[in-house]
């Protein structure tokens, strides 16, 4: 069976590290396809200030460019309201997709079983996470076999280390500190030339 795996944030500017994770996310799963998802209302940051979605796609169009087995998906972007995960599930036709494989940071993972509409997660996606230390293994372990009981596929990969974050990045940008080797160089240039974050 075809297995798709499903990447989604707000991509707000997507970066070097979700590169490196997206890759080994199809590695390690063996995926035949990854969908890189911006959303465009996500439920933990309804009062975010995000990039335009045109400009959120396009950088993560220029940041996979020349990946193969990746594509940009503007499918919650073009839905109105909050972008549900289970909604976006609901969209995804197992004939066209098979198997889905829902990768999810380790912050958002603790705190899946107060999505919206977990059981239907559960039953359309398998979960895969990704601690950020060894530390934090544990606790995603603990929680791996909490939600199981509910009925969850779960699956936790191992990746390198990565300090870098969206936040921090828009940061920089702001007080006009180089993001040279954070971001590459297309969506480096990509934001000085759109003059996103205040660059």
């Amino acid at each position: 069976m075809k297995k798709t795996g499903l990447y989604g944030g707000s991509f707000d500017p997507v970066h070097n590290g979700h590169i490196k994770t997206a890759l080994v996310f199809k590695e390690q799963m063996d995926l035949d396809k990854v969908l890189i998802m911006p959303a465009k209302r996500p439920p933990n940051k309804l009062n975010a200030e995000l990039a335009d979605n045109y400009h959120r796609i396009t950088m993560c169009k220029l940041a996979f460019e020349g990946y193969k087995g990746f594509e940009i998906s503007d499918a919650e972007i073009k839905r109105r309201g909050v972008s549900y995960t289970c909604d976006t599930l609901k969209s995804l036709s197992p004939e066209k997709f098979g198997r889905i494989y829902l990768l999810c940071g380790a912050d958002m993972f603790l705190t899946l079983q107060n999505w919206k509409d977990p059981d239907v997660i559960f039953s359309l996606a398998d979960i895969v996470t990704v601690p950020r230390d060894k530390d934090d293994l544990c606790v995603l372990e603990e929680h791996k076999k909490a939600l199981e009981k509910l009925g969850a596929r779960i699956h936790i990969i191992d990746t390198p280390k990565i300090d870098v974050s969206s936040t921090q990045i828009r940061k920089m940008i702001s007080e006009n500190k180089s993001i040279a080797g954070l971001v590459p160089k297309s969506v480096e240039n990509y934001i000085y030339e759109k003059g996103l974050y205040g660059g």
